[in-house]
């Protein structure tokens, strides 16, 4: 196994509510980062109040035949990601809206502060040695 991959964390879930939690998962496509997702956003009542806004704007940009139409609601939404760097919030309006939420600032807050996500993401932040040529 190699260091990079010894280093990557499994996925992991911090509960919000009964019907929501975050979803930490090692993004595939880079793997220097971890993406998050709050999964639940169909079913979770704090998280339809607080993208209402979002979810207006998104019915009058249809109507005007400039967006999808939001509905039916995703069962998960990425609101950001984590790298060495630190976290980064998605740009999406759900995003925006999701993170502001006091659970989701405490379970980012939480996870900001794991020491082994830290490890993993100066880790994956490492390049890869290039194997020395025999001559």
């Amino acid at each position: 196994m190699s260091d990079s991959a010894a280093n990557v964390l499994r996925p992991r879930r911090v509960n919000l509510t009964r019907s929501s939690h975050l979803s930490l998962d090692p993004d595939t496509e880079t793997g220097q980062r971890y993406l998050v997702r709050f999964v639940g956003f169909d079913r979770d009542r704090a998280a339809k109040a607080a993208t209402e806004h979002a979810r207006v704007q998104q019915m009058m940009a249809n109507l005007r035949g400039k967006g999808v139409y939001p509905y039916p609601l995703p069962e998960s939404v990425t609101i950001g990601y984590f790298d060495e760097d630190g976290w980064h919030c998605g740009r999406s309006e759900y995003a925006r809206s999701l993170v502001e939420m006091s659970s989701v600032q405490d379970a980012l807050n939480e996870l900001q502060n794991d020491l082994l996500l830290r490890v993993a993401l100066v880790a994956a932040a490492k390049p890869n040695p290039k194997p020395s040529s025999a001559h």
